[in-house]
């Protein structure tokens, strides 16, 4: 009896210290959690989809023990249950997210998440029996400090309504700036055309929410700012109409609409509706619209008055033609009203000019001279990773930023163009090294030592000294070329090299249900190029599929498991070559 009692004790002391070791992975763990979270925009919804679709199998064999343990309540059943769900924890959490890509922000709202998580993890695996919920417990740890977390909640209002209050006390106008793509960009464009009148301020980098545009009125926005440019975006229904109501808008600008965010909207047309919502607002107040899209010609349509349209594709208030892409600059003709122009500028493509009109059409609105205008377009510099040309041995289009099905259609014929415009300037320096190469094969069968002897003989036929002088420095001059030529190593095989154009993807998220076919048609677009690199597990199947279906051959696509193997290769590309990087997944999408 007292060995029985003792063996019992033994299995209570183990399932302690098994309890204790589990409690304690988790608490690491809750970190890796949070960190998804914050990847989520600490959305709970995106946040439970994504665990379900990640950690499914981790969830129902965690499941599975908890309902085996409740059904037979055994001690050496519930350390064997211990044991199986710490190797199970281990083994499914510790390659969580595998890169640090995006590494965790520190912000103060992450430390206090993450302190509340620890506190519940500590306080639930003093329960009886927790060890068979805990790692079930963990992964709704983040949501619930989120809503336990009342000072976020509280401050954040605090916030807003400060932010509110400050822009009702001064005379700043509000510029609001919405569409699935270009934001950014037209907000950067429209600051520095309006810099050359107002005094204008604009949020940072792509801060497009209630408490990102808070915290930049609150901390950055001076009282004699005349202008106040804002992005105003949106995941879900409404989130439009909020911002409107939060911050107000004099003016406004809808760049595109496009199936971008459909995990959360479902359908095109609730994308349509929602970002409708600023022109609804501004009745009063005017609006742009790009004529050139569907969705937001649909919207210029329905709207009575107060609105200006744009496009690069027909005749309107201001519209753009003639666009081409010559030595890494794209030139236009730019019409205002009756008025027409010749630019050029260095951001690259027909969706940048297209962005520069939305601006020009605001910057016209509030009175910017033309002459500014064309200056300011002159003078604009690439956004970082929004298609931003870099030069080193190879050429590399950054588009990382970008994640639409039309901003990749965009950047595959900006690479496209590119490599034709590459392809004239070669064709245009075959020429002059041609001339060179006549140069040069006289001078090979002409030597040094036949120069000189030619010299010599001349010198003896002729008392003409000033011939004699001119013939002799244009020999030094040969001689000196011969012996140039011969140090370059001149090339005659160059007359046919080919600008090889490779795509470097991992293709496009939050496509909901129409995500395989987004990327489908992602991969077919990409077999415009010489070579794909397909970047990830998340989409590969969707882009390769499209590949094959335009033909593509399979030795031209490469696979790569994460960013960093696709660097490495990118090391065996060739000098002079185009890479395209097209969009970048964040930690949590492998």
């Amino acid at each position: 009896m007292q060995s029985f009692l003792l063996s019992i004790n033994a299995l209570t002391t183990f399932v302690i210290i098994f309890n204790v070791a589990l409690c304690l992975l988790n608490i690491i763990n809750v970190k890796k959690y949070l960190h998804i979270f914050q990847l989520k925009d600490y959305s709970s919804s995106r946040y439970i989809k994504h665990i379900f679709k990640k950690q499914i199998y981790y969830i129902l064999t965690n499941i599975f023990l908890l309902i085996l343990n409740l059904l037979i309540t055994n001690e050496i059943l519930l350390l064997i249950s211990a044991i199986a769900l710490l190797i199970i924890n281990f083994l499914f959490n510790y390659k969580l997210i595998e890169t640090n890509k995006t590494p965790i922000k520190y912000t103060k709202k992450f430390i206090r998440l993450l302190i509340l998580s620890i506190l519940l993890i500590i306080v639930v695996s003093f329960i009886p029996k927790s060890i068979l919920y805990i790692n079930l417990f963990t992964i709704i740890v983040p949501i619930l400090s989120k809503f336990l977390n009342v000072y976020d909640i509280i401050k954040n209002k605090y916030y807003i309504n400060k932010a509110k209050e400050k822009l009702s006390l001064n005379k700043t106008k509000v510029i609001a700036i919405t569409g699935s793509n270009g934001k950014t960009s037209v907000k950067n464009i429209l600051e520095k055309m309006l810099s050359k009148k107002y005094k204008v301020c604009a949020t940072p980098k792509s801060y497009n929410t209630p408490i990102g545009i808070a915290k930049f009125i609150n901390e950055d926005l001076n009282n004699d700012c005349d202008y106040l440019i804002l992005e105003y975006g949106a995941r879900r229904q409404g989130d439009i109409r909020k911002l409107c109501k939060l911050f107000g808008a004099n003016f406004g600008i809808i760049t595109t609409v496009a199936p971008q965010h459909l995990e959360t909207f479902k359908t095109i047309e609730n994308v349509f509706k929602e970002k409708r919502e600023l022109s609804k607002f501004l009745s009063s107040g005017y609006c742009v619209f790009n004529l050139d899209n569907l969705h937001t010609y649909r919207m210029f349509e329905q709207r009575e008055n107060n609105k200006i349209g744009v496009s690069i594709y027909q005749k309107c208030d201001i519209y753009a033609e003639k666009i081409k892409i010559i030595n890494f600059l794209t030139h236009f003709n730019l019409h205002i009203y009756n008025k027409s122009y010749q630019v050029e500028t260095c951001l690259l493509g027909r969706h940048n000019v297209l962005n520069i009109l939305l601006a020009t059409a605001i910057a016209k609105k509030l009175n910017v001279e033309d002459s500014d205008i064309i200056d300011t377009i002159k003078n604009l510099q690439f956004v970082p990773h929004r298609l931003e040309l870099i030069k080193s041995n190879i050429y590399i289009l950054d588009d990382s930023y970008n994640c639409s099905l039309i901003s990749a259609k965009e950047s595959i014929n900006v690479l496209n163009e590119i490599s034709k415009d590459l392809k004239r300037v070669e064709k245009r320096l075959n020429k002059k090294t041609n001339l060179g190469l006549d140069n040069y094969n006289f001078i090979k069968s002409n030597s040094n030592a036949n120069l000189e002897k030619n010299l010599k003989n001349l010198k003896n036929s002729t008392k003409n000294d000033e011939k004699i002088a001119k013939i002799s420095e244009k020999t030094k001059n040969l001689k000196n070329f011969s012996n140039i030529l011969n140090k370059s190593n001149v090339n005659t095989d160059n007359q046919n090299k080919k600008f090889k154009r490779v795509i470097c993807t991992p293709g496009i998220i939050e496509g909901g249900k129409f995500e395989y076919v987004l990327n489908f048609n992602l991969g077919k677009l990409c077999a415009k190029s010489d070579e794909v690199i397909i970047v990830g597990e998340y989409n590969k199947n969707a882009i390769y599929s499209g590949l094959k279906s335009a033909q593509y051959i399979d030795e031209n696509i490469i696979f790569c498991k994460t960013l960093e193997n696709a660097k490495e290769y990118f090391k065996h590309i060739n000098s002079g070559d185009i890479l395209l990087l097209l969009n970048d997944l964040p930690d949590d999408y492998k």
